[in-house]
């Protein structure tokens, strides 16, 4: 869903969520945003996410990556768990989907 307002073209224009940004930049962008619309009165995806993250490397001292890896996906054994996808898992994913494994 695409929101046309004022305050969505402003947010737009603003660039948040460019790939290319530091979880820092983007966060600090969000920062200097209005908000599209007021608390409570509508819901919509967004980069809280993002911001989450970032709040655990200021408070962990650790990238988030890394954060993940250390204290959630070793200790519970999760060794294909991944943030980002990989590409060598795009077959075994897929398999899932339609009941075959080919694997490369």
């Amino acid at each position: 869903m695409r929101i046309i307002t004022p305050v969505a073209e402003i947010y737009r224009a603003g660039d948040p969520t460019n790939k290319t940004n530091t979880l820092a930049q983007e966060t600090r962008k969000l920062g200097s945003l209005p908000l599209l619309f007021h608390p409570g009165t509508r819901w919509l995806y967004g980069p809280s996410v993002d911001v989450q993250a970032l709040l655990v490397e200021r408070l962990s001292g650790m990238p988030f990556d890394k954060y993940l890896e250390q204290k959630i996906f070793k200790p519970l054994g999760m060794k294909s768990t991944r943030y980002v996808l990989r590409r060598r898992i795009e077959p075994i994913l897929l398999s899932c989907t339609t009941g075959t494994r080919t694997v490369r």
